[in-house]
């Protein structure tokens, strides 16, 4: 019987490690060519922008439930930008207000702290991950579609499972932020002339993401994020969200429950399909987190069932907060 690929999940499935590193050996890139590459991971990430001041205020507000609606009102009045887009929202057909709503205090009443808070935290990553990212099968905005419906994912789970709103808030940050590897490692897989097609990724029998990307490069976007969130200095949970999205197992176990819910939370984002060419309808893979959580698939629909209506209009958000011009 021919050997797999190294691409196809071939190590007893997509989420198992080998040797508890987040980063594999490569396989079938040379390791000087490698090395090249690594290098040049390494001069895109030093080149990013800085991570938004705003933005690591806004997660610094989720870390406990003492922050009040008058902090989340001055931290969002600093930067004009957000503010500006945040009442333009809260002015659009996306919430149809009945008043004209003219002030960030305005919005905190009309939609409350934490819908503020997340619209906030979201408008503040269009930059970085409204960025194109086709090889991925992502449509125009995808990315950032994807990365805020994983996060509302993540929160309305935490939030079927009792937890506390500050908890909800982090697995919220880490499914914002989980995939920022792929706004570095798109342009070299681009480079390679890849191409995630729908066949290829979307059903059983196709290659594991990070596999086929450490095929190419040697390197996933996992790691890839990982090492980003390092020289952003991001916390550590949200960073280890970032880093095991895909290989939950052997995440620290002060973080795993979050790792878990925004691993989740992934899973559940890519079948429902939001700013991806196709959705993502593999069985098996949903079948090994589910294990995790002890979840029936059909609970699991359920709960995306529930969930599909504010998915679909992700990309109306998108729109209504200036992404795309």
């Amino acid at each position: 019987m021919p050997q797999k690929p190294i691409w196809i999940r071939g190590r007893g499935g997509p989420f198992e490690e080998e040797g508890g590193g987040i980063d594999v050996a490569p396989r079938g890139v040379p390791e000087v060519r490698r090395r090249k590459i690594d290098s040049e991971i390494e001069r895109r990430i030093r080149h990013l922008p800085a991570f938004p001041t705003i933005l690591s205020e806004l997660i610094g507000l989720t870390s406990s439930d003492t922050s009040a609606a008058k902090d989340l009102k001055e931290c969002v009045e600093k930067d004009p930008v957000l503010t500006a887009r945040l009442l333009r929202l809260a002015n659009s057909a996306f919430y149809s207000p009945r008043l004209p709503v003219t002030s960030v205090q305005q919005a905190v009443v009309m939609l409350g702290q934490q819908t503020v808070k997340s619209l906030a935290m979201a408008a503040a990553t269009l930059k970085f991950l409204g960025q194109e990212v086709g090889v991925y099968g992502m449509v125009k905005g995808g990315l950032w579609m994807h990365s805020y419906v994983t996060a509302e994912l993540a929160r309305r789970l935490a939030q079927e499972a009792g937890w506390m709103n500050h908890e909800q808030d982090v697995v919220f940050a880490g499914g914002l932020l989980h995939d920022i590897g792929k706004i570095v490692l798109a342009r070299l897989l681009d480079r390679e002339g890849a191409s995630r097609t729908e066949t290829a990724f979307r059903s059983d029998d196709g290659p594991d993401i990070e596999e086929w990307e450490e095929s190419l490069c040697g390197h996933n976007h996992a790691s890839v994020g990982e090492r980003i969130a390092r020289a952003w200095r991001l916390a550590e949970v949200t960073t280890q969200c970032i880093a095991r999205h895909h290989r939950w197992a052997g995440a620290p176990d002060e973080f795993s429950r979050e790792v878990n819910m925004v691993a989740l939370a992934n899973v559940g984002a890519e079948r429902l399909g939001t700013g991806l060419t196709a959705p993502d309808e593999r069985t098996g893979r949903e079948a090994a987190i589910l294990e995790t959580f002890g979840l029936t698939s059909a609970e699991f629909h359920d709960l995306l069932d529930g969930f599909s209506e504010k998915a679909c209009r992700a990309e109306e958000l998108y729109t209504s907060l200036g992404g795309g011009r």
